[in-house]
């Protein structure tokens, strides 16, 4: 059974660009692997150009272990998700049917629960 999760980041004018990962979304599977991979916002922002994911590795590469649904399967064109800033996010979120959200704000990663 999956573990969902967005990640998220906050942009420079208060939004936050985001994207579905659908496995492995606890903080010791994705939270980990974003705290110990993903520190610059370069390296991000590459991330979330992919669209949703269905697992996240330690690379945007597929064989760094990041699958993503329309690179790597060429499912549905997924696109980033938009939010107009960070409490929509965590509104959103709260309403979603992810497990986990984490938002890379301020320099550091945050992870917000559902429970």
């Amino acid at each position: 059974m999956p573990t969902r999760a967005l990640i998220g980041i906050e942009n420079p004018d208060g939004t936050v660009t985001a994207i579905y990962c659908h496995y492995d979304g606890y903080p010791e599977g994705v939270g980990k692997t974003l705290k110990r991979s993903y520190r610059s916002e370069r390296k991000i922002r590459k991330l979330l150009d992919l669209g949703s994911i269905a697992t996240l590795g330690d690379g945007v590469e597929r064989d760094r272990g990041t699958d993503a649904f329309y690179r790597d399967h060429g499912e549905h064109e997924s696109t980033n998700l938009k939010y107009a800033s960070v409490d929509s996010y965590k509104r959103r979120y709260k309403k979603s049917w992810a497990d986990y959200a984490y938002l890379f704000s301020g320099g550091k990663w945050n992870v917000i629960y559902s429970y």
